[in-house]
């Protein structure tokens, strides 16, 4: 048989050169084609390939026909075998790989029974087939025969048949393509290693040489390895452009498309065999990685020697071991041919299928003549000959080398005394990798006569030893042999000390061992006798690795009990045990005290310590058990008996020390029994001045020196240290009798501590001595009873002593390892031997050896980012393995609509028992593919990997088909890839997988992939998953088993939780300064007293910092542990007690992704799922709210009883699983979800109590070294309580809060908050506004106490009047009131219901960004709508006011712009004022004088004293205008009368052109126009109205002055009044407009009449200019004015003015309409004797009344009504926004007479800045966080609807008027009960007239029974006369 790969390699057989032809594994290949087999190899390859053929005729030549399936079938499994056995090269197995995938490369979809229509095959050449069959063996004969006939028959089976025989051919074809994978990796591996030994010997020439030129160099130095030249070989293995190693010619894709078709074939173990290659394939780099780091590389001679020797012998084990049959004794009777059983199909799964015996190989191997066969054969011989055989040489030759494998990994010897051994790990390591235990394990199940076979027997212990050796301390070994776990299941001694061997020190392992293993050794023990080695695996089976596991200590002392044999417990429950225990102890004694190793004495001293172990780490139930075996007065009176063996008191006291003294049980026997403990210390003493009076035998483990420095140091240690020592009847120490046993102790350990022998030991003697002695003093001391002064001096200086030797230990041992040069090997080889197998190396064998484990190194942190993006190809191409390129188009439709996922989902529903590890790639996968779009392309892929992923999506996918970038991201494509795996049956897999509750690895992977699937809060899966939960059958085991989790997690906890306890000198411990549970809780265990009284009362509050501080000083070990693991130092720094910390066990560790799981089925506030997970309606109903609420108060520390010790149970590892489980339950709180809400707030174990503390105490030490954690935690503390009181309308549970909550303590944690770490919290607010996702800060946190202490002040008025801020308050505390008070707001929403509810919020950050302009500009400028409401139109704002903030805080970085924006009304301000100074200049002194006007000194002296008067002023207060305003006219006027007039003007122009570009800049920073590109900046208004501005300036300075005329009109944009003016004429400008028209169709007409009939009238008087004028006054165009006066320039003339229509039309316009009368006002006057007269007169009295007064003031009408109407809608919007709420509509009048006025409601309850900053928070809060309310109002955001705004609402008035009917309603009440208590008692007095008639009835019937004259009767005949009548 060939190894596929090989880990031992020889180096002198690595080639320094290598390539493929060179790659000769199989030398098997030359003698098999000596002997004959080169024909059949020959034959086999041409079949193949004829049935692989073209892919166009396939399916004629592969499968399609029936009668030739057989033949293939059977020529694949003898290539299978053939290939196993070495048949092929290596390049002739590559090309034998491209033949295999040809054939099933079946191109489109799995076959069906449709094929068998198709033609049939050619027919194989007969003659070419006989003659490879023709060859000297009978095998080949039958071969040949069996196949010709099956060739030539008819096919009779059917389709079902048909198929199987295909799928098992292609399952044969899968085996050998991993055969062949597994010899690739091999070839790689030896690529590896040569290119290693060739750079090495280059690195060791060039360093020849170098010494050769370099003699008085310093010859140490080594040459440093070129570790590029192994990286690059390792990147050629893999390139496709060297593709020697590829296995289909096509880069890889053939392999991928056969792999994913197979995969689709509803075949299990075919699908699970392709999966497994294609998992391999994309894992081909991190495969050779992982299988580099196992290479064993044997360097010198000896290594070399016994690799040899060791494999040799090998090669012999394994053939006496497969032909066992031949030479194994069985008797006569049984003798009997052996059936040899098919080749078993390999479980999918295996690195390499395990090829076993089938009748042809068998036959092959060792060839058995026919005639044999006829005769009985051979077997009959043997069995005749018995043990005299010829073959019974066999036995001795087994025997030998199982014999030399014992010796060759024996465990070295290290000490003696205590029987500690060292593993030979790299012995260990070459057995594993050459495959000698998989040899023995097939030994040990021959079958043999096991009473007569006595050399099998010794054969078979012999193999246990060798496997006890090769698993011992070698975890890896342990998880090969534990496979075959039920083979060693045997009952003999060593076969149990096989099983102990698997599991000593293996904690994973132990955690998951089997019950029915611990029955096994139990019923061992009552049937196999007391046999010490069954309980010592118990043991190992209790306690690995220094740590007890709860479940197995549980199992295993329960099995002891329930034993139907009572010797089992030998000595224990047998009345009369201790006298036989002491008769046994007695004759012990006499041997020299040491116990025969199967005696009872020993068997029972293994017992207790099997006890001891099983009550170790404060296992209560074990505990209880315990107690109830034997009592501590037994115990004692046994140990201090004069005839006790110091092997027994040592067992006993270690018991005494886990059941009784290191305990968290509410029964503390130990510490009220104070005479029975004292007397033991007595005899402690006497015990320890033994051990320090007597010479110390190292040698001997059962002295009384090991007992003293043990388990007495022990039990003191512990005794003195527990907290129980408080809180009993503790005793009186400073009594006398007690005090000198105590100073007794302590003397004797100071003498002790000096012997020579304690110094001398390694396992940590000295230290635990000296912690017992400053635990015994800090006790005393505490007690108020010191040591005597020179017994403390003494103390002191040995503990000293103590403290120097360990430091000077760690020093020597430090500076041992320097200078042994001990280097890093890789992760588990261990320790090398001195003597063993790489032992004693030389100085160039060391090197390479160190060498390759840093190419080891270097390679795997090369290779790892490459091996990344190798196989998260492998995600992309099962998502869309449609693309794969080569892939034909029938072949696509096949994976269309994600069947490939629908398939791998469904085949892990099938193999999540059967082949755990694939199911775990495949849940892996589904969740990657989620992960895999949510991943950082910056943090997972560098540049190096970036580029491999891409080149292989280049190679694998189509051209067509877009390349799939990791750069190509969607914000929705996470939801939808999880809506995809879930449409496929992800989430039923989810359920399924939970419900089943398989490995707990399954189990984790599959809960992981159901939190892929719901991250972010998906509804489509969280439906899906509700349903199946709901509908499936038996769906609620899934919720119980999440309830067995959790409930084994609670358990797990309290038998692993430590209470870290301070220093006794800085702790009190006399005071009851710890929270205890009351004395009433003993008697309730489930049941937490509150923690107000002792918590937070002022008693407890002054000692509480004694407390707080205790975690200064490094808490001791309180774990049990073995004498080995005692090495602690006296002074250990407190950082290293946080880096010792250990993990979460296992159980308590996957309850983070549970309740991950459970969390993200609420995500959203699901109410269903809430619900659901609190009742589920069935017999088996669990609540999983309230077992989460009591996990919490677990996993705090409640077991304990003491919340004052909170900070010493949570730290950095359990602090992420407390934060998740605060999480969890607020998801089950918030929407809201009333009834999980009442029932945390109810709980009766007070879980309230849990999450006060958690926010208001101080979780020290963890608070000191990661604040960030415990800031985190108590911000989700708090979120926890909002969510219980979220959306109430009683106050129920806020009144359960605040009954447990101190809110004075409350409020001071808000201002200790607010004020912690000032600076640094400073500088996390800026970081914080600066990246959303920045971590807490103490201030943070204050405030969502703040927010909490808001909404329960309604209900508590001292907290109300704490919470104010005023006079009253200190300074930080009201500077932190004020604070917190400006950065909350309140709003009132309406929910869907109707009813209204308030909403505290904390103020987003960014809201600090809104400018006061934008703030007036939307509070002015918002519209109401048609229902009078101004919230849809505020609404709308909300996005361009967010941008603006976003803008604005943006706009902070540029510090300069910033400043300039944030002065834009100034600037538009002196702007303004700039343009009127312009133009007040301009026409005072317009034309400019040549020279500066003169001034007088007086008036010159006051405008220099002004300007400097308002200078001052100016630098005071710069932001003032009026001050600049008078500082600019007093410059301006002085620069008048000193540079004159014209150059002030143009300074002031170019000051005006600065503030107008300021200005435009200003706004544009403000209103975020900046950021705009030119095409919208150009869409805006404001833009030209700047521009214009600017463009007016420049032509004022560089054209004429008079340009500056235009900037006055500014003014009717700054003023509102005016801008209603002009507003009046352009809002009715149309109505104007067409009056204007009528005007002139009017004169028009007018005119047309006129020039018909009064032409002659129109005569105007005119003047004419002279000529001579015109050239006086040319210059007056030139600013030069003209001088002459009077009529020197016009001649008065009349001339007619309507000689023309035109010109007769334009005087009636132009001055009919400017004359007030008409245009019969410029007329001629027409006399009376006129013919037109009247016709006159009617003509201007028409134009007057029609023209004049009624079109001119139809306009003037409109203008004035718009400006009326413009005035009185001002007014109305004055008067609205004064008197009218913003938000819900009720205007001032509605507030009258009521308790809230109307101006608080308006700025605190409905206020309409609150209402925009809480839209604010919605878009910056991750949906995922969000409150009920707040998702109920993102929703209403979301579908555009304003209903959650109250209109014409608010709770205040609500509650006003409800008042009158509360108080009628109390009224109601109050007679109802009045009249409830009076019906009450009147049935109470009808009752007991009942009665008494009842009773009278029943007196007269007894009477009537009585004789006339007996006496009762007329006695009660007289009594019954005076019973008053009804």
């Amino acid at each position: 048989m060939v190894t596929p790969v090989r880990y031992a390699r020889l180096w002198s057989e690595i080639p320094t050169e290598y390539a493929i032809d060179d790659y000769a594994r199989m030398k098997e290949q030359e003698n098999l084609a000596d002997n004959g087999f080169a024909n059949l190899v020959v034959f086999v390859q041409s079949y193949l390939k004829e049935c692989g053929g073209s892919k166009s005729d396939f399916h004629r030549r592969s499968f399609a026909d029936r009668e030739k399936n057989k033949l293939t079938f059977e020529v694949v499994k003898l290539a299978r075998y053939m290939v196993s056995l070495g048949f092929y090269s290596f390049r002739e197995l590559i090309n034998l790989t491209q033949t295999l995938l040809s054939i099933l490369d079946t191109g489109s979809y799995p076959l069906t029974s449709q094929v068998a229509a198709l033609e049939g095959a050619a027919g194989i050449n007969e003659i070419s087939m006989a003659s490879a069959l023709m060859k000297p063996f009978n095998l080949l004969n039958n071969i040949s025969a069996n196949l010709a006939s099956d060739f030539g028959q008819e096919s009779g089976r059917n389709t079902e048949q048909d198929e199987k025989l295909i799928m098992d051919t292609k399952i044969q074809t899968i085996e050998i393509l991993a055969f062949i994978l597994n010899i690739r990796l091999d070839y790689r591996i030896t690529c590896l290693l040569s290119a290693y030994k060739r750079g090495l010997d280059s690195t060791e020439r060039r360093s020849s040489y170098n010494r050769g030129h370099r003699r008085s160099v310093d010859m140490s130095v080594p040459e440093t390895l070129d570790c590029s030249v192994i990286l690059k070989k390792f990147n050629e293995l893999f390139s496709h452009e060297k593709n020697d190693l590829d296995l289909d010619g096509q880069e890889g894709r053939l392999v991928v498309n056969v792999l994913l078709h197979l995969s689709m074939h509803d075949y299990p173990q075919l699908v699970s065999g392709a999966l497994n290659l294609l998992y391999r394939h994309f894992s081909q780099r991190q495969e050779l990685l992982d299988a580099f780091k196992k290479v064993q590389l044997l360097v010198s001679a000896a290594d070399v020697d016994v690799y040899n020797s060791t494999k040799k012998d090998l090669d012999t084990f394994r053939t006496a071991v497969e032909e066992s049959e031949l030479w194994v004794y069985k008797s006569v009777q049984d003798a009997r041919p052996v059936p040899v059983e098919e080749p078993r199909t390999p479980v999918a799964g295996d690195s390499a299928p395990k090829f076993q015996r089938s009748p042809s190989v068998v036959s092959v191997i060792s060839v058995v003549p026919e005639s044999d066969h006829g005769r009985g054969g051979r077997m009959d011989s043997i069995a005749s000959d018995g043990p005299q055989s010829p073959m019974k040489d066999e036995y001795g030759k087994v025997t030998r080398i199982l014999r030399e494998a014992i010796e060759l990994c024996a465990p070295e010897t290290i000490d003696r005394r205590a029987g500690t051994v060292r593993p030979k790990k790299q012995e260990q390591r070459l057995l594993r990798n050459l495959g000698f235990h998989k040899v023995v394990v097939e030994l040990l199940k021959i079958p043999y006569e096991k009473g007569s076979d006595q050399r099998m027997l010794q054969i078979f212990e012999l193999a246990h030893e060798l496997l006890q050796n090769f698993c011992l301390g070698n975890p890896e070994n342990q998880v090969l042999l534990h496979k075959n776990l039920d083979l060693f299941l045997g009952p003999t001694p060593y076969e149990a000390k096989t099983v102990r061997a698997i599991f000593e020190g293996n904690f994973a392992l132990c955690a998951d061992v089997d019950e029915s293993v611990i029955m096994h050794f139990v019923n061992c023990i009552e049937n196999q006798g007391k046999h010490v080695e069954y309980i010592r695996t118990l043991q190992a089976l209790v306690c690995a690795g220094g740590q007890f596991i709860k479940r197995v200590q549980d199992l295993v002392v329960t099995e002891l009990l329930n034993s139907s044999d009572s010797e089992v417990l030998l000595y224990i429950i047998d009345r009369n045990g201790v006298d036989a225990l002491i008769s046994q102890m007695v004759d012990v004694a006499a041997l020299n005290g040491v116990p025969y190793p199967d005696s009872l004495l020993l068997y029972h001293v293994e017992v207790i310590r099997l006890l001891s172990m099983c009550t170790g780490g404060k296992n209560n139930f074990t505990e209880l058990k315990c107690h109830n075996l034997m009592s501590l007065e037994d115990i004692v009176s046994l140990i201090q008996h004069k005839q006790c063996l110091t092997l027994v008191k040592s067992v006993y006291v270690d018991f005494l020390t886990n059941c009784f003294v290191e305990t968290e049980m509410e029964v503390k026997e130990v510490y009220s029994s104070a005479a029975v403990i004292w007397n033991l210390f007595a005899n402690f003493a006497d015990d320890i001045e033994k051990a320090v009076d007597t010479e110390c035998d190292e040698d001997d483990p059962n002295s009384v020196h090991h007992y003293v420095a043990t388990s007495v140091v022990k039990l003191l240690s512990d005794f003195f240290r527990s907290v129980f020592l408080e809180t009993g009847s503790r005793p009186k120490i400073h009594d006398l009798e007690r005090f000198n046993i105590c100073s007794r102790i302590m003397r004797g350990l100071l003498r002790l501590v000096e012997e020579k022998w304690v110094k001398q030991n390694k396992t940590g003697y000295q230290a635990s001595i000296a912690d017992c002695m400053e635990r015994l003093r800090d006790c005393l001391k505490a007690r108020g009873t010191g040591l005597p002064i020179e017994l403390s001096g003494l103390l002191d200086r040995s503990l000293e002593r103590v403290r120097n030797a360990s430091k000077l230990e760690n020093l020597k041992n430090n500076l041992r390892r320097v200078r042994e040069g001990l280097s890093v090997h890789e992760p588990g080889t261990g320790t090398v031997s001195a003597n063993g197998l790489q032992g004693n190396l030389s100085r160039d064998d060391q090197d390479i050896l160190d060498g390759l484990t840093d190419i080891v190194s270097e390679m795997d942190t090369y290779g790892q980012p490459l091996a990344v993006a190798e196989q998260s190809l492998l995600v992309d191409v099962m998502r869309e393995p449609e693309e794969i390129s080569g892939m034909q188009s029938q072949a696509r439709a096949a994976f269309d609509n994600g069947e490939f996922i629908r398939k791998l989902v469904r085949h892990a529903k099938d193999v999540w028992v059967s082949q755990e590890a694939l199911c775990l790639k495949i849940l892996g996968t589904l969740t990657a593919m989620i992960s895999g779009v949510k991943m950082s392309v910056d943090s997972e892929y560098t540049k190096e990997n970036l580029a491999l992923r891409k080149d292989l999506l280049r190679r694998y996918f189509t051209k067509r088909s877009k390349i799939r970038s990791v750069h190509a991201r969607r914000d929705d494509a996470v939801e939808i890839i999880q809506t995809h795996l879930n449409e496929k049956g992800a989430s039923d897999l989810v359920v399924d997988l939970i419900m089943k509750k398989g490995s707990d690895a399954v189990f984790k992977a599959s809960i992981e992939l159901g939190i892929a699937l719901l991250d972010g809060g998906n509804s489509v899966v969280q439906k899906a998953i509700f349903s199946r939960l709901v509908g499936a059958e038996g769906s609620e085991n899934s919720l119980l088993v999440f309830s067995e989790i959790i409930s084994t997690a609670q358990t797990k906890l309290r038998s692993t939780l430590r209470v870290i306890m301070p220093d006794s000198g800085e702790l009190d411990v006399s005071a009851d300064v710890s929270i205890q549970r009351s004395p009433d809780a003993k008697a309730e265990p489930t049941r937490r007293p509150s923690v107000r009284p002792s918590l937070f009362s002022p008693k407890s509050a002054s000692r509480r910092p004694s407390l707080v501080g205790a975690e200064k000083s490094p808490p001791s070990p309180r774990s049990v542990r073995q004498p080995s693991d005692m090495e602690l130092p006296i002074d250990v720094d407190e950082d290293d007690w946080e880096a010792k910390e250990e993990p979460l066990p296992r159980e308590v560790a996957i309850m983070t992704v549970v309740l991950r799981f459970l969390q993200l089925l609420c995500e959203n506030h699901n109410s269903e799922m809430q619900n659901y997970l609190r009742n589920q309606g069935s017999k088996s109903n669990v609540n999983l709210i309230l077992q989460t609420l009591s996990f919490l108060d677990c996993i705090c520390g409640s077991t304990s009883g003491s919340l004052g010790l909170l900070g010493h149970y949570v730290n950095a590892t359990n602090v992420g699983l407390i934060d998740q489980t605060i999480v969890t339950l607020t998801e089950f709180c918030q929407g809201p979800c009333h009834e999980n809400q009442n029932a945390i707030a109810s709980n009766e174990a007070e879980g309230l109590d849990i999450i006060i503390a958690l926010t208001l105490l101080d979780i020290k030490p963890l608070q000191d070294k990661a604040e960030d954690l415990v800031l985190g935690l108590k911000s989700n503390a708090v979120k926890l309580l909002l969510a219980i009181i979220e959306s109430r309308q009683d106050s129920e549970n806020a009144e359960r809060l605040l009954h447990n909550m101190p809110v004075d303590t409350l409020v001071d944690k808000i201002i200790q908050h607010y004020h912690a770490n000032e600076t640094k919290s400073s500088e996390a607010i800026g970081a914080a506004e600066d990246n959303d996702r920045a971590p807490l800060t103490p201030r943070e946190v204050g405030h969502a106490m703040f927010i909490l202490a808001h909404q329960l002040a309604p209900y508590n008025p001292e907290l109300e009047e704490l919470l104010k801020p005023g006079s009253g308050q200190t300074g930080l505390r009201n500077e932190a009131l004020s604070h917190y008070y400006a950065q909350t707001e309140t709003i009132e929403i309406v929910r869907h219901d109707w009813t209204m509810e308030r909403i505290v919020f904390p103020v987003p950050p960014v809201c600090a960004y809104l400018t006061p302009e934008t703030k007036r500009r939307i509070f002015l400028e918002t519209e109401l709508d048609e229902q009078g409401s101004k919230v849809p139109d505020f609404c709308g704002h909300t996005d361009v006011l967010f941008k603006e903030m976003k803008w604005q805080k943006l706009l902070r970085e540029t510090k300069f712009v910033y400043w300039i924006s944030q002065r834009m009304t100034l600037w538009q301000s002196l702007s303004s004022d700039v343009a009127w100074l312009l133009n007040i200049i301009v026409a005072l002194y317009y034309p400019f004088p040549d020279s500066a006007p003169a001034l007088s000194l007086l008036f010159s002296n006051f405008l220099w004293l002004a300007l400097l008067i308002t200078a001052i002023f100016t630098v005071m207060r710069p932001g003032n205008r009026k001050f600049l305003l008078g500082f600019l006219v007093c410059s301006l006027t002085r620069s008048v009368y000193l540079v004159g007039p014209e150059t002030t003007v143009r300074l002031l122009g170019w000051l005006n052109l600065g503030l107008n570009i300021i200005s435009s800049v200003s706004y544009a920073g403000n209103m975020g126009t900046m950021k705009n590109s030119l095409r919208d900046m150009l869409r805006t208004p404001r833009f030209f109205y700047d521009l214009s501005l600017v463009l007016t300036c420049l032509a004022g300075l560089f054209v004429h002055e008079f340009f500056y005329g235009f900037l006055l009109f500014d003014i009717v944009y700054r003023e509102e009044t005016l801008y209603n003016v002009i507003k009046s004429v352009t809002k009715n400008g149309r109505s104007i407009l067409l009056t204007a028209v009528l005007a002139v169709i009017l004169v028009y007409m007018f005119s047309m009449a006129g020039y018909v009939l009064f032409a002659d009238d129109f005569v105007l008087e005119v003047g004419h200019k002279k000529n001579n004028t015109l050239a006086t006054c040319e210059a007056t165009a030139l600013g030069v004015p003209c001088e002459a006066t009077g009529n020197d320039f016009y001649d008065e003339d009349e001339e007619l003015a309507c000689t023309s229509m035109l010109t007769c039309m334009v005087t009636t316009l132009v001055y009919g309409l400017r004359s007030g009368g008409g245009i019969g006002d410029v007329l001629r006057k027409p006399s009376f004797n006129d013919e037109y007269f009247f016709a006159r007169v009617l003509y201007d009295l028409l134009f007057f009344f029609i023209v004049i007064i009624i079109t001119l003031n139809l306009i003037f009408g409109v203008i004035i009504d718009t400006f009326a109407d413009l005035r009185t809608e001002k007014q109305h919007k004055d008067d609205v926004l004064r008197n009218t709420c913003f938000i819900c509509g009720l205007e001032r009048s509605a507030f009258d007479n009521k308790a809230t006025s109307f101006d608080y409601h308006y700025m605190r309850e409905h206020n309409l800045w609150s209402y925009l900053y809480f839209m604010i928070m919605l878009q910056v809060k991750d949906p995922t966080e969000f409150t009920g309310p707040e998702s109920y109002v993102a929703e209403q955001i979301k579908n555009e609807k304003l209903d959650w705004f109250p209109r014409l609402r608010a709770m205040s008035l609500s509650n006003t008027e409800t008042l009158s009917d509360k108080v009628e309603m109390r009224a109601i009440q109050k007679e109802l009960l009045a009249t409830q208590t009076l019906v009450g008692k009147l049935s109470e007095q009808l009752a007991e007239l009942q009665r008494q008639m009842s009773e009278h009835k029943n007196r007269r019937d007894r009477l009537k029974l009585m004789p006339g004259n007996h006496m009762f009767r007329t006695t009660a005949s007289d009594d019954a006369v005076d019973f008053p009548l009804l």
